[in-house]
């Protein structure tokens, strides 16, 4: 059955858009009217129209045709013209089964569309190429033409062109044994086909329908759909698809005969609405039906196929008569499609040897001739080639001179720009490093002048009031305050004088590095003995918070460093780490060498450093302070310090904390040689 559907998938895909009349006196009137017309479009017109009535007869007179058609087109440069010759010669190279070189103008037809933008011709060459590749078995690329054409027929929305396009792709599921693709695709095309009242078009859609539920072995929901499917065969006259579909139904009650036999012989009960012996009567009745509607239309090839298994079905109920009179038939029928394909077939092998023939004839004078123009040419272009170059010479001598002056002097002055621009760039460049660098310098100079007199402000008047006014009470109230007040007020004057001493004295060393002043005098100094000296310096302030001093580091650690500097840097990381421990707490001073390195660590067991503020702390463009474990007062300007001293020195400062599990401060200094 699957011969049906393909003839079926063919006459879809090459209706023409002329309409196509049959007979010899078509050709004969259009052989009448090719001498007398011009050398126009009228006449490419008229060729291609020859080409395609001879395709299906003659093909290899077609391809004569067609060619000429191709050629007089090409000459005109009427690419319509073009394309639709390049078609129909592939549709006679169809009819010889030449896939391969159907293939081939077909492709060239479709780039000619595309160039021309003729969307209805692309969709439409885009589908003849699918079914190519069909013929070929190439699926996978039949599909991908297929659905192509799709898209370009639903951008035009072509109705026809739509349903048919699905009903190709649903061809392409049923080759492949997909049947739920397959069904939804003919259901879409079927849908189409309806909505354009196109009774042909419904009943081959209900007849293929019919044909995947038959595969899907749903006999019922086939039969349905062929009974639909002849109802609107018969709407449109359409004799053939009438006796294809009744053979079908025929066929699919001796299938289902078949069916029970077999899953009896495997031991499989089944429940059958029909007996055998009713199942094989329809078969019978549907087959005969068939044969009736073939002899009307003279087919063989699905006339000796149904016959067939008519024969079969005879002999399955026991009618050996009539199954030996079908079956004598149906040879008969068999050797008459056979010899009716072998004349086809010789047909077109001579027709294909005869253009051939003709093909090397018109190709050998072609290149005969060729060659003569060739070498005419050659002698006239050498002489004219020759003449050209004497000329050329003789201009070339005369104004070679003069050119030459003229681009030298031009060559000068595009050097000279040259050389100006370089340097302008150069200056510009320049420029824009000295603007950067001066942004740069601002940014800084503006950062330190706000946190100056921010440290003026607040960090400098509120120790100074302090002092002022205890110092005012303590000369005012002299006398009547007992020994214990004086001794507490002296004890408050000393602690706000030593804040303001730290504080002037960073503030001072700080003033000297921004302005350069602070000199820097590196030398060979043990870091062991500076760790050790500041431990000592600091246990007294430790001591009153009850905090215990722990150092572990080698007795010589030998750095080139400026021992001013470090000192200041060791005695403001330990006076911090004293102030954010709460009594009780712990600092270590540690030393470790690593990589020709000397590392310090100034590590506390305080309230620690919220991840986010970690980036403040040596910041001048940030202000950062935090008072201490018992509100001792800060500036944040000894982190800045240390920074900038140590970095000075050659070394890395950073820090590592955690809020609640402490605080450890590093930074490196070069270890000496």
């Amino acid at each position: 059955m699957r011969r049906f559907f393909t003839l079926l998938l063919i006459f879809v895909l090459f209706t023409p858009t002329m309409a196509r009349k049959h007979g010899q006196e078509l050709i004969d009137s259009l052989l009448l009217e090719l001498p007398k017309m011009k050398e126009d479009t009228n006449k490419v017109t008229l060729l291609v129209q020859l080409t395609y009535h001879y395709y299906s007869t003659d093909p290899g007179k077609g391809i004569v045709y067609g060619n000429k058609a191709l050629k007089l087109a090409r000459d005109l440069n009427w690419k319509p013209g073009e394309a639709k010759a390049l078609l129909n010669i592939g549709l006679s190279y169809y009819t010889k089964s030449d896939f391969d070189r159907t293939l081939d103008y077909f492709i060239k037809s479709l780039k000619i569309k595309e160039e021309i933008g003729d969307e209805k011709g692309i969709s439409s060459a885009l589908n003849n190429i699918g079914t190519i590749y069909w013929k070929l078995q190439n699926y996978d690329k039949a599909l991908l033409y297929f659905r192509k054409s799709l898209a370009r027929k639903e951008k035009i929305n072509d109705v026809r062109g739509i349903a048919n396009a699905i009903n190709n792709i649903g061809a392409i599921y049923w080759q492949e044994k997909e049947y739920d693709s397959a069904l939804v695709m003919f259901q879409r095309s079927m849908k189409k086909k309806e909505e354009l009242r196109d009774y042909q078009g419904i009943a081959n859609s209900m007849h293929n329908i019919g044909e995947i539920f038959s595969e899907k072995m749903n006999y019922i929901k086939a039969e349905e759909y062929f009974q639909k499917s002849i109802d609107f065969y018969k709407k449109d006259d359409d004799v053939r698809g009438i006796g294809i579909t009744y053979g079908r139904l025929g066929n699919i009650y001796y299938k289902q005969t078949l069916d029970s036999i077999t899953n009896l012989q495997k031991g499989k009960s089944q429940s059958l609405k029909l007996s055998k012996t009713q199942l094989l009567d329809k078969s019978i009745k549907y087959l005969l039906q068939a044969l009736e509607y073939y002899e009307k239309v003279g087919e063989m090839y699905n006339n000796h196929q149904d016959v067939l298994i008519l024969s079969k079905a005879y002999k399955a109920k026991g009618d050996f008569e009539n199954s030996l009179k079908y079956f004598e038939k149906q040879v008969d029928l068999r050797d008459s499609v056979f010899n009716s394909e072998t004349k086809t077939k010789i047909a077109n092998l001579e027709a294909q040897r005869e253009n051939d023939l003709k093909e090397k004839e018109i190709e050998y004078l072609k290149k005969e001739n060729s060659l003569q123009k060739k070498i005419t040419y050659f002698i006239a272009a050498m002489l004219v080639l020759v003449f050209v170059v004497l000329v050329v010479i003789m201009i070339f001598y005369r104004n070679k001179k003069r050119h030459s002056v003229v681009l030298e002097s031009k060559n000068k002055i595009i050097n000279d720009a040259l050389l100006e621009l370089e340097s302008l760039n150069k200056d510009l460049a320049e420029k824009n490093q000295e603007i950067s660098r001066s942004e740069g310098q601002l940014k800084e100079l503006n950062a330190t002048k706000d946190k100056f007199f921010s440290i003026i402000a607040h960090d400098l008047k509120n120790p100074l009031g302090s002092f002022r006014q205890i110092s005012g009470l303590l000369i005012k109230e002299f006398d009547d305050l007992s020994k214990e007040d004086k001794i507490d007020f002296l004890t408050l004057m000393n602690q706000s004088a030593k804040q303001l001493y730290e504080l002037l004295e960073n503030l001072l060393n700080w003033a000297r590095s921004q302005t350069g002043r602070l000199d820097y005098n590196p030398d060979r100094t043990n870091l062991a003995y500076l760790l050790e000296n500041n431990k000592n310096l600091m246990t007294g302030p430790a001591a009153s918070k009850n905090i215990e001093l722990i150092t572990d580091f080698e007795s010589e650690l030998f750095a080139n460093i400026d021992s001013n500097m470090i000192t200041t840097v060791i005695r403001n990381l330990v006076s911090n780490a004293i102030k954010f421990t709460p009594s009780g707490g712990k600092i270590f001073l540690n030393s470790s060498v690593k990589n020709n390195k000397i590392i310090i660590e100034i590590n506390d067991t305080g309230v620690g450093i919220a991840a986010e503020d970690i980036d403040k702390l040596f910041r001048i463009d940030v202000q950062y302070s935090k008072p201490g474990t018992e509100n001792e007062k800060g500036t944040g300007l000894g982190l800045i310090l240390c920074k900038e001293f140590v970095e000075k020195n050659g070394g890395k400062i950073w820090v590592e904390s955690q809020p609640g599990q402490g605080t450890s401060f590093k930074f490196t200094c070069p270890l000496a040689e």
